[in-house]
């Protein structure tokens, strides 16, 4: 039995090295189908989104989460009523990236106040889909690593190793501009996407259902309101309204608005304002400009101002 494991830890630096080696040569020259790593750089203008977050310093807000973020909150709207601010949102964005970010810029850009948009949504979901997103579109560190061992996924973890590869060799995040992914809609400074205004055909019903959540997105944004708390940041936790269809077809949004009143300044605006489904929506749960503009000034009168007198 000793001589058996001497042998594999002699052998294991070999097969560790080869690996490393097919797994470069597949991202490099592989197509998508056959490789299991995912490395979408330019992915809805994040490369461009994360150079300009490295760029900020001391801004007034700071706003994290998903596409309703990304979406829904037009950073123009916030810099006419005279706060600075950057959106952080990305797709499908889920606690776990949240806290990477927030481990990365918090201190960086200094805000006086966080925004983060709390979608059920996301706490239904693994996070591997954001997470192999900002590591091909933004610098990786010991935080993308933490991200990495909380998801807990081969094709991420094959992805970040490639990263590292990537950052080490090439330096940029991208070499070539042709290579970006295209993207829709148009990034404005502050990070928001502009996209094509949208409507909803008709109002669309939505059998009923309920949330199931990941334990560990709880976890996890557990573990940032307490770092947020010591850091004495004014944390403002928001739900950015979906159509009243698709929000009041889950049975468990009350358990939902009970846990998010325990961890902070919570606001659920989809009790709090009044849209309609087919004029102010792209879809079942994004916000179109219209939508966008009542929501940002209801929430910026409503929270902003009183904040900042």
């Amino acid at each position: 039995m000793k001589k058996f494991i001497k042998k594999a830890a002699l052998f294991l630096p070999f097969v560790v090295t080869i690996y490393l080696i097919l797994l470069i040569l597949s991202g490099d020259f592989a197509p998508k189908a056959v490789r299991n790593l995912y490395y979408p750089v330019g992915f809805n203008h994040m490369n461009e989104k994360m150079k300009e977050a490295r760029s900020l310093n001391n801004i007034d807000i700071l706003i994290v989460g998903s596409s309703h973020v990304e979406r829904g909150f037009d950073t123009r709207i916030f810099e006419a009523r005279g706060y600075s601010c950057f959106n952080m949102g990305s797709a499908a964005q889920t606690p776990i990236q949240t806290e990477m970010i927030l481990n990365r810029y918090l201190e960086k850009m200094n805000p006086k106040i966080v925004l983060y948009d709390v979608y059920p949504g996301n706490f239904t979901i693994d996070g591997v889909e954001a997470a192999l997103r900002l590591i091909a579109n933004d610098k990786n560190d010991k935080y993308s690593i933490e991200m990495a061992l909380t998801t807990n996924n081969v094709k991420l973890y094959n992805t970040l190793i490639y990263a590292f590869y990537r950052d080490i060799f090439y330096g940029s995040r991208v070499t070539d501009s042709s290579k970006l992914l295209s993207a829709e809609g148009t990034l404005l400074p502050g990070g928001y996407v502009l996209k094509e205004e949208k409507y909803m055909d008709s109002i669309v019903h939505y059998d009923s259902a309920e949330w199931v959540y990941e334990s560990k997105q709880f976890r996890q944004f557990e573990k940032t309101m307490q770092k947020l708390r010591e850091k004495k940041v004014k944390v403002f936790l928001v739900q950015t309204p979906m159509t009243a269809t698709y929000y009041n077809s889950y049975r468990n949004n009350d358990e939902f608005d009970d846990y998010m009143s325990t961890m902070g300044d919570y606001y659920n605006f989809n009790r709090l304002i009044s849209l309609n489904d087919t004029l102010h929506f792209s879809d079942k749960d994004h916000l179109n400009q219209e939508g966008t503009e009542i929501y940002d000034d209801f929430l910026i009168e409503m929270l902003l101002d009183p904040a900042f007198p």
